[in-house]
């Protein structure tokens, strides 16, 4: 009776000030969000190095795992790893290898890819994409980790509609990769432990099996190929990403080892004259690497996952993983894709750098005359601005959801901004949450909304979240504390379980309407501003300026990110 109580004098609340905030969205429920902006402001984009002919290093910036590249005539796509994010699988195309656009997602249903409870380090693992020429179709091979396994999908056209996946029953591991031979035979190779006592943690070993197509099923016994990695005196660790290719009679397996946050992670190369090996190793291993180079602001660092493609005109590149460093060893984007061209030794070996070459943040554009686009349709690079105020009538392909969102209704209308619905759920759920979100595209950044919203219970909240994993989120927002309004900024810790820390709060029932503007950024050294203001025109006000950005930092030890930050915003009816 007191909460019915409570909830009818908070409506004729509403309804009193109405008249004179009308312009307001404000539904029980829901929160409306009026735009989205983001604005990047990294060093590391010096646009006096951007010449004529030149590009920037990454190609895709912001969380882009494990990519994986393949061409058909001057077509290239590529394809990326996703874990707990929905949709899974995006799908870039470009004819240049500079303009990418973001032309689909390959399993975009929850038919394809449910995933309502799996932890944020679990999902869609990196895929390999693939066309076979003979069929004249797309493959894309890759793991679901917490779901099927091993699973293959096909398309005739990646902008197209993608199959169920196929899942290959009896095979364990990570990171399986399709392998197309010339007499028509199909191979799956994969990661997975070894049949026997491994010498040390994080041995692993690359397998090979040849594969029927049509059945989605395996033939005939495995082979281990690559055992521990280049020398296993040296212990190298998780060994993984394998990917075969074929040139002037060889095969080429290219396999990563050293752990993918680490710096000692590396991309090796081996050959042999026949796919079951034995595999030669290439005596200057690693051959794309930046482990030997002290870490300084604005290096490459943990590169490895590599992925080569020929061009039509018989030159080499490679796309591989790496992360980008600030000045403060910081870093919010985690694994980014970069491009680099390939060069063949006398003796037939595919290199990339030199050991002691640092990797640098511009290239030149394979194809001469190729330049940035002004085209919307493709990604954004260097320091990218945006506001998005939701004027279509469905959602840009940029926006990802936590988790699976099974029957959930979050569509825009066509007109200025979306309505979020208060979810049951939250970030310590570890389900679905009412979290709309984007990738972190920079360093230093800075995000923010306009928001209309009424907490109707202590526990609805709605505002901005930052979310790097399952132990490590942000949420700042507005709720209610008995009687008052409250701004509030918390953070979810791991003890024995996940609990919410306050971080900072204030009273804003005097001054608050209806309508709030929420600011987040990290342009101070190592923390986080925190700003609110009541209208668009105000000055903005400090909530706090002491929050560590440790606690966000892909760089950082315990965070245990699998992938990197991801920001936008958020709405939960069961917050504490």
């Amino acid at each position: 009776m007191i909460i019915k109580k409570t909830r009818l004098l908070l409506l004729l609340v509403v309804t009193a000030f109405w008249g004179c905030y009308s312009n307001y969205t404000i539904r029980p429920g829901q929160a409306f969000f009026k735009n989205f902006t983001y604005e990047g402001s990294d060093s590391y984009f010096d646009s006096t190095l951007l010449t004529p002919g030149k590009m920037w290093n990454p190609i895709l910036q912001g969380s882009h795992p494990g990519t994986s590249i393949c061409r058909k005539g001057n077509d290239f796509y590529m394809a990326s790893a996703t874990f707990s994010m929905y949709p899974a699988i995006p799908i870039y195309h470009s004819t240049d290898l500079v303009n990418w656009e973001l032309i689909n997602f390959a399993l975009p249903t929850e038919q394809q890819y449910l995933n309502s409870s799996l932890r944020s380090n679990e999902g869609i693992y990196p895929p390999t994409i693939r066309y076979n020429e003979e069929r004249d179709m797309f493959y894309i091979s890759g793991t679901f980790v917490g779901g099927g396994g091993h699973f293959i999908i096909s398309a005739k056209d990646p902008a197209g509609t993608w199959t169920n996946p196929q899942y290959v029953f009896g095979v364990l591991g990570i990171h399986a990769t399709l392998f197309f031979d010339d007499d028509g035979k199909t191979y799956l190779i994969y990661q997975g432990d070894p049949s026997y006592d491994p010498p040390y943690d994080g041995f692993k070993v690359i397998y090979i099996q040849e594969f029927d197509l049509d059945n989605g099923a395996t033939i005939g016994e495995r082979h281990a190929i690559l055992e521990g990695g280049h020398d296993i005196t040296q212990r190298p660790g998780w060994l993984e990403a394998p990917h075969m290719y074929k040139h002037e009679g060889y095969y080429y397996l290219s396999a990563s080892e050293g752990g993918s946050l680490g710096k000692w992670f590396a991309s090796c190369i081996y050959r042999s004259n026949t796919i079951l090996g034995p595999y030669e190793h290439y005596e200057h291993n690693p051959n794309l690497t930046q482990r030997y180079l002290e870490r300084k602001p604005n290096q490459i660092s943990c590169v490895g996952h590599a992925d080569y493609i020929e061009l039509a005109d018989g030159r080499w590149y490679v796309i591989f993983q790496a992360m980008r460093e600030d000045e403060f060893n910081g870093n919010f984007m985690c694994k980014e894709t970069f491009l680099m061209p390939v060069k063949w030794t006398e003796d037939g070996w595919p290199t990339v750098v030199e050991h002691n070459e640092p990797l640098p943040r511009v290239i030149e554009t394979p194809f001469a005359g190729t330049s940035y686009s002004q085209d919307r349709r493709f990604i954004p690079h260097a320091n990218i601005k945006m506001n998005e105020h939701f004027y279509s009538d469905t959602l840009s392909r940029y926006w990802s959801f936590l988790r699976t969102p099974i029957g959930t209704a979050l569509f825009p209308n066509g007109k200025e901004g979306i309505n979020i619905p208060l979810e049951i759920n939250n970030f310590r759920s570890v389900r679905h949450c009412g979290f709309l979100a984007l990738r972190v595209l920079n360093n230093r950044f800075s995000f923010g909304t306009v928001m209309d919203f009424m907490p109707e219970t202590d526990h609805e909240f709605a505002g901005l979240a930052m979310f790097l994993g399952d132990r490590n989120t942000m949420q700042y927002g507005v709720t209610r504390s008995g009687e008052k309004i409250v701004l509030r900024l918390k953070k979810v810790v791991l003890n024995e379980t996940l609990d919410n820390v306050l971080v900072a709060e204030c009273d804003i029932t005097d001054s608050f309407h209806g309508r709030i503007c929420l600011n987040i950024d990290n342009y101070k050294d190592e923390t986080f501003t925190v700003k609110y203001r009541f209208d668009e025109d105000d000055d903005w006000q400090i909530l706090t300026d002491e929050m560590s950005t440790d606690y966000m930092n892909v760089n950082k030890p315990n965070n245990h990110a699998f992938s990197g930050d991801f920001i936008g915003i958020y709405g939960s009816q069961e917050e504490d």
